[in-house]
């Protein structure tokens, strides 16, 4: 009986030395996962970005200040008027996949890049109505999905432009020309395709979009001697 009782006592007392030190490292484990480790991976992180520098955006071309619609620029101090051809912003309508470069001038090659600003009218800020177009099966096919009250933003070279579509409407080409473009609001902007939406060949209809200036830079003449 006395073998038996040591038997058991012993039985025990190894397992006593056994699972201290089990229970222990488990402890151990688990303060290190909660506290420790956490902390040395903020470090490291922290360690990682320091002297780092983001890479400059592809929109580079476009920074700028914020404007407002008190604001005045003057394009000398952006390389002047855009000429034939020029990049000089994009275009984007709220709601619509719509979103292109932006060039002065309406050819084929113009249009074949991006949207289009008609050289007849102005551009934003020059006070006028300015008249951007681009092809119904590309840069405008979702120009359809547009709705009165949306944002249209025009970001130029030396500021940016907000608008708001009050009316859309479908028009025969042969019905709208200067003298039409003439009687848009002043500082407005127009856009337009063909119609109806999707078509690769040229129409004889045009799908216009009416918007108001809400906001953004006048151009400062420079006859006007910097005022």
């Amino acid at each position: 009986m006395k073998a038996f009782v040591q038997t058991i006592r012993d039985f025990f007392g190894n397992r006593k030395n056994f699972f201290l030190p089990v229970a222990f490292c488990v402890l151990t484990t688990l303060v290190l996962s909660a506290v420790v480790f956490p902390a040395a991976d903020a470090i490291g992180q922290k360690a990682d970005t320091i002297g780092f520098e983001a890479p400059p955006s592809p929109d580079a071309l476009f920074a700028r200040e914020e404007t407002n619609q008190q604001e005045t620029v003057s394009l000398a101090d952006y390389g002047g008027m855009p000429k034939q051809g020029d990049l000089y912003g994009k275009v984007s309508v709220a709601g619509t996949s719509v979103e292109c470069n932006l060039y002065y001038g309406d050819r084929k090659s113009e249009l074949h890049a991006g949207g289009g600003t008609f050289a007849g009218a102005q551009i934003p800020g020059q006070g006028g109505v300015t008249l951007v177009g681009a092809h119904t099966g590309t840069y405008f096919r979702d120009l359809e999905s547009a709705q009165v009250g949306a944002d249209v933003t025009v970001e130029t070279t030396y500021g940016e432009y907000h608008y708001v579509i009050d009316k859309m409407e479908v028009v025969k080409a042969e019905e709208f020309g200067q003298a039409q473009l003439d009687e848009q609001p002043r500082e407005s902007l127009l856009l337009y395709t063909c119609y109806p939406f999707g078509q690769v060949s040229l129409t004889p209809e045009r799908y216009m979009v009416y918007c108001t200036y809400v906001s953004g830079p006048r151009i400062v003449d420079e006859t006007e001697g910097g005022e």
